[in-house]
């Protein structure tokens, strides 16, 4: 299911915020769709960097749009890796992952989405390693990331220890960062923030 179609968007007093998934979210998703569905014998690439990037991107965007937003909200942006962390803390279901809240959203911030961000994936001796992992998904497996409000017993957690290093599954963070979008978006306060803000740009 797509952002726009959300059961949460529809409860919205005005139409604005299905307008701006429509145009904006709904197609970083379809992206992503066409992402997971690599490597084939055609195209072998398996675009596990870019993949686990652009859930990077899309929990960055969300932290900005959904999370405490209002019709203010890109004229002054909030501090990224407070609102990055507190999204996550707040949103994600952690309930299904093997590491606290706190500990889950600095990995993904500090040693996951920074490094990508910024240093072609490369962090300091000292920071723990995260290996991202990702392997072909066909579109029905895709559609369960998406819709199941548990995560499916073929998924790995997005974050799994390893001594004291992390694998991060890009499947498993597909998963939660679709939970973490509906439950936001279930917040009233979260929910009617980001409706200013998409009425505050035209949509």
């Amino acid at each position: 299911m797509l952002p726009s179609a959300f059961p949460e968007v529809s409860h919205a007093t005005e139409p604005s915020l299905k307008r701006m998934f429509q145009d904006h979210l709904d197609m970083q998703i379809q992206d992503l769709r066409v992402l997971l569905r690599l490597p084939t014998s055609r195209l072998p690439a398996g675009c596990n960097f870019t993949a686990a990037a652009m859930l990077f991107n899309l929990i960055a965007g969300a932290s900005v749009c959904l999370y405490g937003a209002n019709e203010k909200t890109l004229k002054k942006t909030p501090p990224a890796g407070r609102h990055f962390r507190g999204l996550l803390e707040d949103y994600y279901p952690w309930s299904e992952e093997p590491v606290d809240p706190k500990t889950g959203a600095g990995v993904i911030y500090k040693y996951s989405r920074n490094p990508l961000a910024h240093n072609l994936g490369l962090g300091p001796e000292k920071d723990p390693d995260i290996e991202i992992a990702k392997s072909r998904l066909g579109p029905r497996r895709i559609e369960a990331l998406e819709d199941s409000s548990m995560r499916p017993a073929w998924t790995a957690p997005a974050l799994t220890p390893k001594g004291r290093d992390y694998v991060l599954d890009v499947a498993g963070l597909y998963w939660g960062t679709h939970r973490m979008l509906h439950a936001v978006l279930a917040d009233d306060t979260q929910r009617s923030g980001a409706e200013r803000l998409a009425s505050s740009v035209g949509f």
